[in-house]
């Protein structure tokens, strides 16, 4: 119908808006998406909204918050967008509190979005539009797992996951492309070494949180997208981060550690082999083994003997003298460490700890 015209955005109409976009079909939906996004009409929607928060009007304030259950059922990127923006964030987090199946619970969205611990920079990211999308990707998986987990459907969940995963990309590609901030990042984590005390630990720990975040996010990537992302990294000296973080006393940056490391492995073991082969004196393969047999945590020796098994898996049929001469070098040089319980009974107690030697004992604790 030529005719056919969104209702206003008018309190005496917002039932009347609800009924056209609950019943909205393949006809309509552009329709209706083109005057939702017409200038005016959301900011006229948040305004109501806010008088009805005022004057206490739950009924439309219910009704408003089917009204945008509705919008965003309809699926569409650039209106959720828009919702989540930091325009209009808020308002939309509002109306999204006065759910009508909940009227005794005081839902408070905005509230936790507010709270500053939320967002934590390991080292600051100066551009605005990449900054702008890890605020989106956090607001939008939280629309989708805490706001609308009880409403979303299959599609809806898609669309919002594509959202996340495109943003994702831009993340990742300013953050490898940036080679000063992965340079304050590997400095920032490489500032304990040896699970010695440094004067930021919050933020060496948020460091590691924040490449575990990273390599995480980079796992969707088109394959050519993730052979860019890890030479970069490697190249810019991810690896050399790690001799103190494994042996670090923090759970927390061990574990980053080592999920980091792994998902190096899965991508292609030869660039940690290539590393070691180059490193001086094997220092992160001796602290991988010095772990793996003098720690308490159960989670770490998994993670690592995990490792070790990449690094040593030769069940491939292809040439690899990368690998080849790795094998060589673990054999000659570390094998022996490796076998110490079973070579050098004597330096191991009954439970299976090494003995302190001069008083001392190096084994990270199991916390």
């Amino acid at each position: 119908d030529d005719e056919w015209r969104l209702p206003a955005p008018e309190m005496d109409s917002l039932q009347q808006l609800h009924d056209v976009v609950a019943n909205a079909t393949h006809m309509t939906r552009d329709r209706i998406m083109d005057g939702i996004m017409a200038e005016g009409f959301l900011p006229k929607l948040f305004q109501i909204y806010r008088d009805c928060e005022d004057l206490e009007m739950e009924s439309s304030l219910h009704t408003l918050f089917r009204l945008f259950k509705g919008l965003i059922m309809l699926n569409e990127p650039s209106l959720i967008e828009l919702c989540l923006s930091d325009e209009f964030v808020f308002d939309t987090m509002g109306i999204l509190e006065h759910d009508p199946d909940y009227p005794n619970h005081d839902l408070k969205h905005r509230e936790y979005l507010r709270n500053p611990k939320l967002f934590k920079q390991a080292v600051p990211i100066r551009d605005p539009a990449t900054l702008a999308k890890i605020h989106l990707n956090f607001r939008l998986t939280y629309l989708k797992d805490v706001v609308m987990a009880r409403y979303i459907d299959d599609m809806s969940f898609g669309t919002i996951r594509e959202l996340v995963s495109l943003n994702n990309a831009e993340i990742v590609n300013h953050v490898h492309d940036n080679a000063k901030l992965l340079h304050q990042l590997f400095e920032l984590c490489g500032s304990c070494q040896n699970g010695a005390s440094t004067n930021n630990l919050e933020g060496w720990r948020n460091g590691f949180l924040f490449l575990r975040e990273l390599f995480e996010i980079s796992k969707p990537l088109s394959m050519t997208q993730q052979i860019f992302f890890y030479r970069s990294m490697c190249g810019q000296g991810l690896f050399a981060i790690f001799q103190g973080g494994i042996m670090a006393q923090d759970a927390s940056v061990r574990s980053a550690c080592t999920d980091i490391i792994l998902c190096t492995l899965n991508h292609d073991p030869t660039l940690l082999r290539e590393y070691m082969l180059k490193e001086s004196e094997g220092c992160l393969l001796n602290q991988m083994i010095r772990a793996l047999l003098q720690t308490q945590d159960t989670g770490l020796k998994a993670q690592i003997g995990e490792i070790l098994r990449c690094l040593l898996d030769s069940s491939s049929v292809e040439l690899n003298h990368t690998r080849d001469e790795f094998l060589n070098v673990f054999y000659d040089k570390y094998m022996d460490s490796l076998l110490s319980p079973f070579l050098h009974e004597d330096k191991w107690s009954d439970d299976g700890t090494l003995k302190e030697e001069n008083g001392e004992t190096a084994a990270p604790e199991g916390g």
